[in-house]
């Protein structure tokens, strides 16, 4: 079981299972959202994922047509979201309380890159969304 909250601790999650690995997300949107070169993602399915507090905190939102980003309306901390058409959530890997055992899988929409920043690994490369 992988526990979650956000940065003043109010909102919080659980899921039954997560991926095993993380996707890093170069696109402008997840810049934005992380402060940062990218967003780190590992995946939740929708049925073993629940909020144990503060879900009426959370604050959605639409960072482009028809995709939503939840976000803790006390601290700002970007927090999981649903995408039922995939049956997962996208769970932000910095959310996660315990030292979860995830490995670092790809970089994705390196299209949109930072110009900054030069990815040094050797990971899978997507310009765009890999599906």
């Amino acid at each position: 079981m992988a526990k979650g909250s956000c940065l003043c601790g109010k909102v919080t999650y659980e899921a039954k299972a997560i991926g095993d690995s993380i996707t890093k997300c170069h696109c402008t949107i997840c810049q934005k959202t992380s402060g940062s070169a990218c967003g780190d993602y590992t995946t939740a399915p929708i049925d073993g994922f629940r909020w144990t507090s503060g879900e009426a905190l959370l604050k959605k939102y639409e960072s482009s047509p028809g995709n939503f980003r939840n976000f803790c309306s006390e601290c700002g901390t970007h927090m999981p979201t649903a995408h039922p058409a995939m049956g997962i959530y996208f769970v932000q890997a910095g959310t996660l309380d315990g030292n979860e055992p995830l490995v670092e899988s790809a970089h994705m929409f390196l299209r949109s890159k930072a110009g900054w920043h030069e990815p040094r690994s050797s990971l899978v490369e997507f310009q765009e969304y890999p599906g």
